[in-house]
Formats: structure tokens, sequence, C-alpha cells
């Protein structure tokens, strides 16, 4: 008799095991979720307009768990937007937690252009006109050209290496803070262009 109730002591430990087991995400699986997620691309709310290939999927879905109310809001903004007709300047959206920007500049040489990165604030970047180059690359702590400001909520750096993405219409980018970012070079030759910035508080 113990041997039976021990055998299925045995059977009911094993089967726990595996239940436990089957309820862990495994990197893999947690990839897989991400990858799901940001390709179904309900978040975008109808949003015609897509991501650009450099936005870094497992942050973007860390962060947008945590304040997903600030994020629907500034993509249905960008979305509902008559962008053309908003005023250069910057706009509270939430207090502390959500910004628009509005920007009209000319583009400029690369050697005039600098790589930025933020700590408190995720940005959204759009050019409502005109095209421009803009360097992404991960930040691996390289040197600093200007230290961190925390009123402006930006540091300057120092990196030689470039991968330029194009930004036009089509496409917007999303920023972290190991984004590395070098906006507003000009594409062949400078031209004026309207940007929107929508910054959102991380976690």
């Amino acid at each position: 008799m113990k041997t039976v109730l021990g055998y299925f002591a045995f059977l009911i430990i094993l089967s726990n095991m595996a239940c436990k087991n089957n309820s862990q995400e495994t990197p893999a699986d947690k990839i897989q979720t991400e990858m799901a997620w940001f390709q179904n691309g309900n978040w975008r709310e109808g949003l015609p307009i897509r991501p650009d290939a450099s936005v870094d999927i497992t942050e973007f879905f860390r962060q947008y768990q945590m304040n997903q109310s600030l994020w629907d809001q500034a993509f249905a903004l960008l979305k509902e937007s008559d962008l053309s007709r908003l005023e250069v300047g910057k706009y509270e959206l939430v207090p502390d937690s959500l910004f628009l920007i509005v920007d009209e500049y000319v583009t400029k040489d690369e050697k005039d252009a600098r790589y930025e990165a933020h700590r408190k604030y995720a940005d959204i970047q759009y050019l409502v006109s005109g095209t421009e180059k803009i360097g992404v690359v991960k930040r691996k702590d390289p040197p600093i050209l200007e230290p961190y400001n925390e009123v402006n909520d930006i540091a300057f750096y120092d990196i030689r290496e470039d991968h330029f993405r194009m930004a036009d219409q089509q496409h917007f980018f999303i920023f972290f803070p190991d984004d590395a970012h070098r906006p507003c070079i000009s594409n062949g030759k400078p031209q004026e262009v309207k940007k929107i910035v929508f910054k959102v508080r991380m976690n």
C-alpha cells in the first residue's frame, strides 16, 4: 500500500512541476509575444504611417504596457490631428507625462549634427513635411560631448559610427534611452522641414 501511495504522490509532484514549467515564459516565448504584438499593430489605432525598422520592439512593448494611456493618446493625435496646421510650439497634453513639440527648421550638414539621448522621456518623431536623415545607433557608453542636462532631459555624445535612416511622411521613429539619435541631417541638400515630437514619460 505504501508503495502505491508513494507512486501516486510521485505522479502528482511531476504533474505540478510540468504545469509550473508550462506556465513560465521562456526568453524565446517572450520575444515571440513581443513581435506578434508589434506586428499585429492594434497599438497604432489605425494609424496609416508605419514605425521605422529601428524601433526597439522589446523596450517599446515594456513601456507601452506600463503607460498605455499615454502612448494611445499620442498615436490617436498622430492619426487624427491636422498636423500641417499645428503652430510651432510646445503643447502640454498630460502634465509632466506627455508633451507635443512642433518645430520648423532647415536641415543641416552631418558635421553640424550631434548624437543625443534622453532619460525621462521617449521620443516619437514624425516629419509632417520634407525629408531628412537620422542617424540611429545603440548607445554603448560613448564619450560624452555634453553631460546630461536634467532640465532639458538630454545629453550629447561623441559617436563616430553612422547608421542613417530616412525620415519622411510614411514612417515615424521611437527613441528610448539606449537609442542615440542624430536628427535634422540634410538628405542631399538643405531643405525646410516641419517635425512633431511627442515626449512620452517612461517608467
